[in-house]
């Protein structure tokens, strides 16, 4: 794994994979894995049921977080995030995919503000 991501041995990047190698390596850690994996692949974008309908019907208040590197889930998605829940409250970060990890300073200042709202 430290072989084919960028950065696997330095910082976050590899408290990262350790965390993700620490339940991998076990079968209820793989279980869980594949499942989570599986649902998001095969969860419908649209429709009745879809995640962009359920995602309009959310209910209370909310805080989205995201990395202007992120290459998992990229900044774009914000846009789609403004237009299905313009309520919410979004806040972009220079970082990648964990910005807890990334920015914790900028990250905890932000969820103690929207908690304490």
């Amino acid at each position: 794994m430290h072989r084919v991501i960028p950065g696997a041995n330095e910082g976050w990047t590899a408290a990262g994979v350790d965390e993700f190698l620490r339940s991998y390596v076990t079968p209820a850690g793989r279980a869980a894995f594949y499942a989570a994996a599986r649902q998001i692949y095969l969860e419908a974008p649209d429709g009745k049921d879809g995640f962009w309908t359920r995602l309009r019907g959310l209910q209370p208040e909310a805080l989205f977080v995201w990395g202007r590197r992120d290459t998992l889930v990229p900044i774009g998605f914000a846009r789609h995030v403004a237009e299905a829940l313009p309520q919410a409250r979004q806040l972009e970060l220079d970082c990648g995919h964990v910005p807890q990890m990334e920015r914790p300073r900028q990250t905890h200042e932000a969820l103690a503000a929207f908690l304490s709202q």
